[in-house]
Order: C-alpha cells, then structure tokens, then sequence
C-alpha cells in the first residue's frame, strides 16, 4: 500500500507539473507545446486515477493523491520559471517626477508619457518598461523604494521588437 501511494503521490507531481506548464504555455500561445503536453498529461492522470479509483487503499491514497496534486503545481510553477524566460512590460504611474533618474542609474530603459488626469489635477508620468522577467522582483523593489504610492501594472510579452530607423 505505501508502494502505491508513494507512486501516486509521484505520478501526481509529473501530471500536475505537466498540466501548470501546459497552462502557462496555452496562455502565452505557444499552442504546439501546449497540444502536446495536454496528451501527455491526461496520459498519466488516467494511469494515476485508475490506480487510485481501483484499489482499496483507505485513506492513504487521497492524501497522496492530494499531496501530488499540491507539489505538482508548485513544480510546475519553479519548472516554468527555469523554461520561459522572456520580457514583461510594466507600466509605472507616478507623480514622483524624479523616478527618471532612479531609473537610469539602474540601467533600467523606459519610455515616457506625460499624463492629465481630471480627478486631481496632480502631474503625473507613465514610464513603460520592457525588462527580463527575472528581473521583475528587483524593479518592483526599487519603484516601490522610489515611490510607495506608484500604480504597477505588468504584463508577459511574447514579442518585443525594435525596428531601427
């Protein structure tokens, strides 16, 4: 019975892990990949399920199953993070006119638009930034430090290009 567990329990991790990177990919468009891991996924689900489904195994058997579950997803999560490696694009309002300058020391290229707004007549900036995902975390560190009150938003980009001029 632990034999089968632990196996359930592992079969989980590789479907759910599977099945999140799957998502991300179907997200991103990348509708090849994502084909192909969602025949593989539901390939070890229904191994794992009729395993779980057939047997007599008492309570053990949905803990593993659940456990599965749960440290698949947080697998595929980390195994998506290692894989796609692309660009975000945030978008920073502030009404610290001086961000400019936090930026450019970093090294961090943005663009810039000066914004009107009708509900407080505040001077406000629109800086777009195109940045590494892995460098989302320490961005956002160093806007917040910048400018508490700043309004992030980010999104995943597939294709950032440039034509020069």
């Amino acid at each position: 019975m632990i034999l089968i567990c632990i196996k359930i329990f592992f079969a989980r991790i590789l479907d759910v892990s599977i099945g999140t990177v799957r998502t991300i990919f179907t997200i991103e468009g990348k509708k090849v990949l994502a084909t192909i891991l969602a025949f593989f996924e539901v390939l070890v689900w229904f191994y794992v399920a009729r395993e779980a489904i057939n047997g007599d195994f008492g309570p053990y058997v949905p803990f593993a199953y659940a456990g599965g579950y749960a440290t698949g997803t947080l697998v595929g999560i980390l195994i998506n993070d290692l894989v796609n490696r692309g660009k975000m694009m945030l978008t920073v309002i502030t009404a610290e006119l001086d961000m400019t300058l936090c930026l450019e020391k970093n090294n961090i290229k943005y663009s810039l638009v000066n914004l009107e707004n009708s509900f407080d007549n505040l001077e406000r900036k629109m800086l777009i930034l195109f940045i590494d995902k892995k460098n989302i975390g320490k961005t956002i560190s160093l806007i917040r430090k910048f400018d508490p009150q700043a309004v992030i938003t980010s999104t995943s980009t597939n294709i950032v290009e440039r034509k020069e001029l």
